[in-house]
């Protein structure tokens, strides 16, 4: 099933001053190919990745690792959730299972309490009950 999906997630990171402070500014996109589904549920699909993979991050330099390391958990979570997704359409539900469960799972390991954090579990957890 691996085979069958095909995934990308790309940008690119900048040095910049935001507001009078030297800065880092991160710019991500994602692209996750999957077998055909009908328009409506491509419509979802799309939306949940673009509502959930950040698209610019600002990092200000004196926190910059910790929150360098944050959003790259963060991403890795979101993109977990998204090829899990992608399997499902495709009816890798195994796989499925295996990436949003691990999504899940680190999604408790951060304990992550802010709104986006709340709205992406209840959304895997919506998705495992699907493939179960």
């Amino acid at each position: 099933m691996r085979g069958v999906i095909s995934r990308l997630i790309f940008g690119q990171a900048k040095s910049r001053v935001v507001l009078g402070q030297p800065s880092q500014v991160i710019e991500l996109q994602g692209i996750v190919r999957h077998s055909a589904v009908a328009a409506e549920v491509e419509r979802v699909f799309q939306k949940e990745f673009s509502d959930f993979l950040p698209s610019r991050v600002v990092v200000k330099d004196p926190e910059s690792l910790l929150l360098f390391d944050f959003v790259a958990r963060y991403v890795d979570i979101v993109a977990r959730y998204v090829i899990g997704v992608a399997a499902a359409l495709s009816s890798g539900l195994t796989y499925a299972e295996q990436l949003l469960l691990d999504s899940l799972a680190k999604l408790d390991a951060i304990g992550g309490s802010g709104q986006q954090f709340v709205e992406l579990r209840s959304k895997v957890l919506a998705r495992l009950g699907e493939v179960f």
